[in-house]
């Protein structure tokens, strides 16, 4: 076997690129490259020949910090916005009939 295509559940172009940073600072080759958001071609190390199963083994154990996703999900009937923990917002101004949104920053500290 020449290479492997590894598939992304969610697509997305950072997580890619770290797991073929972390899989060639592994191998110590170039062998890892990311094709699109969702798919990672891994060429197959000379060291690794006929033992695929071992490098996936290798591989699976690798720590990557997938990119967290910034949600919003607006129902257009109700008008309800929900907003997951990763959304940043900066400055704005927001006019709509009577709403009014105001964004305030406090400092919290734990």
């Amino acid at each position: 076997m020449e290479s492997i295509k590894l598939n992304l559940r969610n697509p997305d172009f950072t997580t890619a690129r770290r797991i073929s940073q972390a899989i060639n600072a592994f191998l110590g080759t170039d062998a890892a490259r990311p094709s699109d958001p969702a798919t990672v071609r891994l060429w197959v190390p000379s060291d690794y020949d006929n033992q695929v199963v071992n490098l996936l083994t290798d591989i699976e154990q690798l720590r990557i910090q997938p990119d967290q996703l910034a949600r919003v999900i607006i129902d257009e009937q109700s008008g309800t916005i929900v907003m997951g923990e990763h959304v940043r917002i900066s400055r704005v101004a927001i006019a709509q009939g009577s709403l009014t949104i105001r964004i305030t920053e406090s400092e919290q500290v734990s």
